[in-house]
């Protein structure tokens, strides 16, 4: 806290560091001495024990007279309140002291207000904001805490006070709990009877602190009052303690801590259904959000009154909870006691008895105890259940929660309670928050709103759909989403029209009405979401209880289909169709179903074609199956393929989801015109009819698909035109492919039956052959025809625009994103895990979007999201971040299907460098049919004889021999250490023990092909073992490997050695301006005279909060490892975790600026250096160094000095784990020339770095290209 800030706000002027405050109405003043730091509430400044009559603050002490303690500031803060109030200076007695004795525990209270007739009027504790305020009320509750133990020395006070108060936003915040000591007057009147049975507690009749402490606990039920001392409507002394009006409500600022108090309760109330304890705390939000709905002097109904019946309270939730329940468009059953009344008053003299029966039958029947936490069913259970239900309404009343902007606080609280109440299960459970994020931000809704505006569409919002809501995270992230898109959209250039709408749009979230839709069939999750939506300050948008799959008129789908479809449909559900109200006039699969079938997540893929619009898009989460089942998931994957382009799929772990272990996969979809696939069957029926192939009078050359189709399936054009029109030519039918067909067709029910007939039997054996040759011929057409079609419908879309018209003939591009198969790569790549540990369940957040998504940064190249972005807007992507390599790949979406199967079952197969997933052109043999994996030869270094032959190791040549013991040219494959490395060389050479060497068994494969083969499985990740990595040959020898023709490998090898050579090239060439740039240095420092670091810049360490202070982690702030030292600029996208302002101040972490250079201080990275380019935090292992003098010293220069003087300063700690301190930095010298030179120098690098930087994307690219010529020959 900046002290000096916080009491400029309470109004104290400085002159110049004594800073003093007026109180006019009673001509007062407090001084502060900031420099001595002391609060002066008295001229003289002495300690009045008494208290005495000289219009001064009375003081017990100077306790609180000083800045020693943060509690001392809320002091300050309260008296200054009360003053402002109109107390009088006199009437406040600051750390009034009480004698020991008679029992009496002495202490001191920090404020004693007295009244008008010098009798205590209240006794204030303060306490600071947070945890010290709540462990305070919870020994109130308790025993009576510090107050009680005041009360019994002054048994005068009228109210106790426990205060806190907190500077936040630019103004101060408190909250107060009122305990008013006063006897009812009906008690008293008991008490003078002398109604024993009574069993009266009386402040009047308590002795000490604890039977004071009964009374309020047993005669007033710990009740604590919220208003009537420190109101803008309350004067001073004349207190009127008041119900809690909407006013008064306050934001949560502890999700956790409040929801640890909820299950609390249940715990000591010995409640165990944790569902049917969520079920009754939404009816009370729901009451809560109704009952907010208020004007803000408004006394609210959703609170517990003193001295209340339960049956009262019951009454009036039932009364909100119907409004609700309205508001939900349902209707509940409910009479209050004024209908009651209003009933009989109709009828004085008789009541209908028919009207009686009724109302009972209603009663009786129609009705159900929605805020039963346990089971009531007569007088003495309902008071028990009463009383939780008071326990928790007390808990949340005094907390806002009805907003027009997502509140993340209360948000998260909402988040916890689900999680705690509903159990999930296979084929239903919620999306994690950090996948429902991931998908939102990889659709891009900002270029959704930018296109519509760009079009002078004023309904330029997207329409957004969940059609299984669940508990609501898809609406409520998209809300959130949209809202912030729309505060930073630039309406400088838009017309008055967009402008107005804008920035209505801006001031909250009603919008939401016309825009935003979820449809649940679980009533209870229905309920769940609308909740979920008020509580994110997005309540107008429409939740509907009904099933996804049917049509609902508050869609409004025929003035407008969706942009939007986000969701994560049910999946596996037995028997479904037995339960629909929709058949065949609504869903083309329909008919395909039958009364087993539980395939229901294909009619929701059905679905989203109906509803969304032409180019709008969709993330839908379904179970993997969906890509490779046959049946009815074949015919969904026609759908996929005919209406969508499918611009990304990520495969998720098993991990992703808290309930199942059944793999799923996301898709990104976009939306097709239905012209698209009607012109390709139109393109189809013409050229399998064998009329022309051009044809050059529409805007679409069919030939060009032709020669597509033939090239992809390596086929000869001729032979393939000749097929079209007539037959299959020999040299055709000794293709793989149609001889497959000709043994598969041989085979089949059809020529079997043929051959059974009479009229066949009788035909001459010519006739036989002809007639089996045409039914082949059909056979092979029908076929051929489909596959024709699919490939057309796998290629882009111009979108009938000639200026796009290229699109047409590329190839669709599919982004392939993976979390992994190891749990750790997922925690990795998901950013969080679900815990299980009792007290601790549900979701850990370890990096705040992982490896997915950068709130900050949508762009982000190192995270996945970013590429389905791309994809998306149809975006190129060159190059693929090192960060993701291994999670993210872009591929043709013609390449993940099969076409060289008989049986087109349309699958798509995602493109996985392991193992047998990836779907070869050619047969595949076992690995040891075409090569084996042989030993090394242990030559250790003493053994060599110095001479021509390399010695090679797993990562490469590490020495020379005379003798060799293989020929080359030869591959090398890592067997311990860099394990699964792949090496090539040309020559003779000596493969050492921790190697194996390829020994081919098919003599005719090129060495050179297997070298690009093997390189391109990434041998490498079989690699496993703890310590010393190590790669088992049998794991090797379980591949498969596609048995290419020499001619086939002989290609491989001349292209890709094309591109090598290109490699070789801009390598060099990088290297070469490398050495420029050191180059230039060594020619600047030259001569000139070396200075200690210590003497032209700072030099300070960072530090660690501690870990398991949850509220130092996951701040705005940013923190480093010493692991981002590689001699390289530091972006903002390598940040992995974040730490508080907190965690700031009680650690040893410093806030670093952007141009710091940064040195790693221990372990591998030891002394090598990066340059810091935004604002950050590092951890106790990295020093950050700063020119002193930017005259004198440029960050840049000292860069590269660090970098150029590695050998000289760390060259004996190179690969060792060393540690290095301050004061050794602070030793190091750099040659410092004149700042002039500097200048010219870093203008020279910079140049440099950015030839550098484009080559280096280059070279991404490369390596892509290495591959696609590997795929698209085999």
């Amino acid at each position: 806290m900046n002290i000096q800030t916080f009491i400029e706000k309470l109004g104290f002027i400085s002159n110049p560091f004594v800073y003093t405050k007026e109180y006019k109405l009673y001509n007062y003043t407090i001084k502060i001495d900031l420099e001595k730091g002391k609060i002066s509430y008295r001229n003289d400044e002495k300690p009045t024990i008494e208290r005495q009559k000289d219009g001064q603050i009375q003081l017990g002490d100077h306790t609180t007279s000083n800045f020693s303690a943060p509690e001392n500031f809320v002091v300050l803060e309260c008296v200054d309140r009360l003053l402002e109030k109109g107390y009088a200076p006199n009437d406040l007695h600051l750390e009034r002291k009480w004698k020991v004795g008679h029992g009496a525990s002495g202490g001191k209270a920090d404020v004693n207000v007295y009244g008008k007739d010098g009798k205590t009027l209240l006794i204030i504790e303060c306490k600071t904001w947070g945890e010290e305020f709540e462990k305070e009320k919870n020994k109130m509750e308790e025993h009576g805490g510090q107050l009680f133990s005041y009360l019994n020395q002054d048994k005068n006070a009228q109210f106790l006070v426990l205060y806190t108060s907190k500077f936040e936003n630019d103004e101060f915040v408190y909250d107060n709990l009122i305990v008013q000591i006063k006897d009812r007057k009906e008690d008293l009147e008991k008490s003078l009877k002398q109604i024993e049975e009574e069993n009266i507690k009386l402040y009047r009749d308590a002795n000490n602190k604890t039977e004071l402490f009964e009374v309020w606990k047993e005669s007033f039920n710990k009740y604590f009052h919220f208003n009537g001392i420190f109101d803008d409507d309350t004067n001073a002394y004349s207190l009127e303690l008041k119900a809690l009006k909407k006013k008064n409500l306050k934001n949560l600022d502890d999700a956790k801590g409040l929801f640890n108090k909820f299950a609390e309760i249940l715990r000591h109330n010995n409640i165990s259904d944790n569902a049917n304890a969520f079920n009754r705390v939404l009816s009370l939000f729901l009451c809560k959000i109704v009952d907010e709905e208020k004007n803000d002097d408004d006394v609210l109904d959703f609170q517990v009154k003193e001295d209340e019946e339960y049956e009262h309270i019951i009454d009036r939730l039932q009364a909100i909870y119907q409004k609700g329940m309205k508001k939900l468009k349902e209707e509940i059953v409910y009479y209050s006691e004024e209908d009651i009344h209003k009933i009989i008053n109709l009828y004085p003299k008789q009541t209908p008895i028919h009207k009686v029966k009724a109302i009972f039958r209603e009663l009786k029947y129609y009705t159900n105890n929605e805020f039963a936490f346990k089971e009531v069913h007569n007088k003495k259970l309902f008071v028990q259940n009463a009383r939780v239900l008071v326990e928790v309404i007390k808990l949340i009343q005094n907390y806002k929660f009805r907003f027009t902007s997502k509140q993340q606080v209360l948000g998260d609280f909402f988040e916890l309670m689900l999680n705690h109440g509903v159990k999930q299960s296979e084929g239903q459970f919620f999306t994690p928050i950090p996948i429902v994020r991931y998908i939102i931000l990889s659709l891009g809704f900002e270029n959704i709103i930018n296109e519509k505006i760009k079009n002078d569409d004023i309904e330029f919002l997207p329409k957004v759909l969940d059609y299984a809501c669940g508990a609501g995270h898809f609406l409520t992230e998209s809300i959130e989403e949209i809202q912030q898109i729309l505060k930073t959209i630039d309406t400088s250039k838009l017309s008055w029209e967009f402008k107005r709408k804008i920035e209505e749009y801006q001031e909250g979230t009603e919008w939401a009405e016309d825009f935003v839709f979820g449809i649940e069939k679980d009533y209870r999750l229905a309920r769940t979401s609308q909740i979920a939506c008020y509580i994110n300050g997005d309540g107008d948008a429409n939740i509907i209880f009904g099933d996804g799959l049917e049509e609902h008129n508050q869609l409004k789908l025929e003035k407008k289909k969706f942009d939007v479809v986000v969701a994560n449909p049910p999946y596996s559900v037995e028997a479904f169709r037995n339960y629909l109200n929709v058949g065949r006039t609504h869903f083309d699969l329909f008919g395909s179903l039958t009364e087993r079938s539980k395939e229901i997540e294909v009619l929701f893929i059905e679905r989203t074609k109906q509803v969304l619009a032409d180019g709008g898009l969709a993330g839908i989460i379904l179970p993997s199956s969906i890509l490779s089942n046959t049946g009815l998931y074949s015919k969904a994957r026609e759908i996929l393929l005919k209406h969508f382009e499918i611009k990304a799929i990520t495969e998720l772990g098993s991990k992703t989801f808290i309930a199942t272990g059944t793999t799923t996969v996301i898709l990104f979809l976009k939306r097709r015109n239905d012209d698209f696939l009607k012109d390709r069957e139109f393109i189809v029926s013409d050229l399998f009819n064998h009329t022309q192939y051009a044809i050059n009078k529409r805007y679409i050359e069919a030939e060009i698909f032709l020669k597509m189709f033939v090239r992809h399936r390596d086929f000869d054009i001729d032979d393939y035109k000749q097929f079209l029109e007539t037959e299959i030519n020999e040299s055709l039918a000794n293709t793989v492919m149609f001889k497959e067909y000709h043994n598969v067709f041989n085979n089949s029910t059809e020529v079997r039956q043929l051959q059974t007939k009479i009229y066949f039997k009788n035909y001459t054996k010519e006739e036989k052959e002809k007639e089996i040759n045409k039914r082949f011929y059909e056979f092979c057409k029908k076929i051929e025809k489909e596959k024709f079609l699919y490939f057309m419908l796998c290629l882009g879309d111009g979108n009938k625009n000639m200026d796009t018209m290229d699109k047409y003939y590329t190839y669709q591009r599919t982004v392939i994103v993976k979390t992994g198969k190891e749990i750790d790569e997922q925690k990795e790549f998901l950013g969080y895990e679900f815990v299980g540990r009792k007290g601790y369940e549900g979701i850990k957040i370890n990096s705040v979007g992982g490896r997915m998504y950068d709130d900050a940064n949508y762009q982000n190249p190192e995270k996945a999201n970013s590429y389905i972005r791309k994809a998306i807007q149809d975006i190129n992507i060159n190059t693929i971040a090192p960060e993701q390599e291994k999670y993210v790949s872009v591929c043709n979406l013609v390449d993940l299907i099969d076409f060289e199967r008989v049986e087109f079952e349309k699958q798509i197969n995602l493109i996985t460098k392991k193992g047998q997933v990836i779907e070869w052109r050619f047969n595949l043999l076992p690995f040891e049919d075409i090569a084996t994996l042989e030993y090394g030869r242990p030559l250790p270094e003493d053994k060599r004889i110095k001479g021509d032959y390399p010695v090679m190791g797993s990562n490469g040549i590490v020495g020379h021999h005379n003798e060799f013991l293989i020929k080359g040219p030869s591959i090398i494959v890592g067997r311990k250490g860099s394990a699964g490395k792949i090496n090539y060389i040309e020559g003779n050479c000596h493969p050492i023990d921790t190697t194996f060497y390829v020994k081919f068994v098919k003599p005719e494969t090129k060495v050179k092909y297997f070298f690009y083969l093997l390189k391109f499985l990434n041998i490498d990740e079989l690699g496993a073992g703890v310590g010393v990595p190590g790669l088992n040959r049998n794991d090797v020898y379980s591949l498969k490997i596609p048995d290419a023709p020499i001619t086939i490998q002989e290609k491989i090898i001349k292209e890709i050695e094309i591109v090598e050579k290109r490699e070789a090239e801009i390598t060099t060439k990088i290297e070469q301006l490398n050495s420029e740039i050191f180059e230039e240095l060594q020619g600047t420092i030259e001569g000139k005279k070396s200075v200690k670091l210590d003497s032209i810049c700072t030099i300070q360490s960072g530090g660690t909060p501690k870990r398991e202070v949850a509220e130092y982690w996951n701040g705005d702030i940013n923190w480093l490892r010493s692991e981002v030292c590689q001699n390289c600029y530091v972006y903002e996208y390598k940040v992995n975790e974040k730490i508080t302002e907190s965690g700031l101040a009680k650690s040893s972490a410093k806030l670093l600026k952007p141009d710091t250079v940064l040195m790693a201080l221990v372990g591998a990275t030891i002394g090598r250096v990066a340059y810091l380019t935004f604002e950050a935090t590092t951890n106790q292992n990295v020093a950050g160094l700063f020119p002193k003098d930017s005259k004198q010293l440029l960050p840049k220069y000292l860069f590269y000095a660090l970098m150029n003087d590695f050998d000289k300063n760390f060259g004996e700690a190179k690969g060792r784990f060393t540690m290095a301190n301050l004061t050794t930095i602070k030793n190091l010298e750099i040659a410092l020339p004149s700042i002039d030179e500097q200048k010219k120098l870093v203008a020279i690098i910079e140049k440099k770095e950015e030839k550098i930087e484009k080559m280096k994307n280059i070279l991404t690219n490369i390596n892509f290209e290495k591959e696609e010529v590997l795929m698209k020959y085999l």
